[in-house]
């Protein structure tokens, strides 16, 4: 991650990597289940606080080139579209396995691929009554889907909905 590493960035290319091999590795190959076929490297313009952030700060462009390995280049506009840009990148990812063998494959266009939001908030709403599994579930699809804000009831008729202990977890989820 350039031009330093953030800590934000760093944690989605991680949840990247782990959610996509979840499972995908044979008992034998536990230590290495996924060589390396291919480079990421993010750039990010600038660095914008969650309080400022604008559309036009979700501006990415995603794009590879080959040269005996693959690198993909993401150039985001700040953390907020270079995290837009992994989400990205994860849908365009395509990884198999059988008993002894792991297949990877990215799908990525041969002209850059440049997304930018029209609306800055992209919200949708969870059910109080999910329990947390479904409700981790349901904001990680959220995620992939580029949803910004989850309207997740926490309070009904002055009463909390799940222990404060469940709604700290999710909220640092």
């Amino acid at each position: 991650v350039l031009p330093e590493p953030h800590p934000l960035i760093k944690a989605g290319g991680q949840r990247l990597v782990t959610h996509k091999l979840r499972g995908c590795s044979a008992a034998h190959q536990v230590e290495t289940p996924f060589r390396h076929h291919w480079v990421l490297t993010v750039r990010i313009d600038t660095t914008v606080p969650l309080h400022e952030r604008q559309p036009e700060h979700a501006a990415y462009t995603l794009h590879a080139t080959r040269n005996g390995i693959t690198h993909v280049h993401l150039q985001a506009a700040s953390e907020w579209g270079a995290l837009l840009g992994l989400q990205s990148l994860r849908m365009l990812l395509e990884i198999s396995h059988t008993e002894t063998q792991i297949h990877a494959a990215g799908h990525l266009p041969a002209t850059p691929l440049e997304e930018r939001p029209a609306v800055g908030h992209r919200a949708v709403r969870i059910p109080p009554t999910l329990e947390l599994p479904e409700i981790r579930h349901a904001m990680d699809k959220c995620a992939q889907l580029k949803y910004n804000v989850v309207h997740w009831a926490v309070l009904t008729d002055g009463e909390l909905t799940q222990p404060m202990g469940v709604v700290r977890m999710l909220v640092q989820y």
